[in-house]
């Protein structure tokens, strides 16, 4: 379902993996209804739908990828680009605002 936090536990995520059952976390999957609002404010269109639904397959399967690459369960690996992405964004944050 689209639920946010549809497991209780990252153990949940792991056990999942364990079974061979592919889980998507929420945040990775569940930015297409973002995507949608956005775009609708800026008057929909097709083209620009499909690049941001091309971004989020994109991210899936880089997600994916690390999960297979790492042998880790696929919430790992989401959680990771997740703050591999965070810290980027902060760095470019702080280099533009100079040092505190």
């Amino acid at each position: 379902g689209g639920a946010n936090n549809q497991l209780e536990s990252d153990e949940l995520g792991t056990e999942l993996d364990r079974r061979g059952i592919l889980y998507a976390p929420d945040y990775a999957i569940n930015a297409g209804g973002l995507m949608s609002s956005a775009l609708e404010l800026q008057g929909f269109s097709q083209a620009r739908a499909q690049r941001h639904v091309g971004r989020i397959y994109g991210i899936i399967s880089r997600i994916l990828e690390l999960a297979s690459r790492e042998k880790i369960p696929t919430w790992q690996a989401a959680r990771k680009l997740a703050e591999q992405r965070l810290a980027s964004i902060s760095r470019t944050k702080l280099s533009y605002l100079g040092p505190p």
